[in-house]
């Protein structure tokens, strides 16, 4: 949990809400503010992706509205990504989407054709981690995907 949140329930005499803390302690300014770091460049993230001979892969981009999503792999292909993540168990991750199956695999399919159509790889995850995990085991990953990306990675390490 936040720290704020830890210290209000810890010390709720002290404490009267989770302002007062930042008004206290951890707001700019006080005793234990922390300054955020910058995020960096998705063009920087996949340069240092490439110098590592990796694969830069764009996860699960059907979290996004499909505008938004094809704004952004648009924008990651621009910048040298080369895959997206296209096989992942929205239905069972994000709820907020309220899929079925049947809907699940429809939005699978969908990014499976703008990687077809983009001549970009594939991959597919489980995100079997954070919240929700119920998901270990729900992904069937087609054979040639992994393939295709394992011969990426050979290429890579030619040059």
């Amino acid at each position: 949990p936040h720290i704020a949140k830890f210290l209000l329930k810890k010390y709720p005499n002290e404490f009267s809400s989770i302002h007062d803390v930042f008004d206290k302690y951890i707001g700019k300014g006080k005793a234990a503010f922390v300054k955020p770091t910058k995020m960096p460049q998705i063009e920087d993230t996949i340069k240092i992706i490439k110098e590592s001979n990796g694969i830069p892969i764009l996860a699960h981009p059907g979290i996004y509205p499909k505008e938004c999503s094809i704004k952004l792999i648009n924008h990651f292909i621009d910048v040298g990504g080369e895959g997206i993540e296209t096989y992942y168990p929205y239905h069972i991750i994000c709820l907020e989407l309220n899929l079925d199956e049947e809907g699940n695999n429809e939005l699978i399919n969908f990014y499976k054709n703008i990687a077809k159509s983009k001549n970009i790889l594939e991959s597919g995850g489980n995100d079997h981690h954070g919240k929700y995990r119920p998901t270990l085991g729900k992904v069937e990953i087609p054979e040639q995907v992994l393939v295709n990306l394992r011969n990426r990675i050979s290429l890579s390490r030619l040059y």
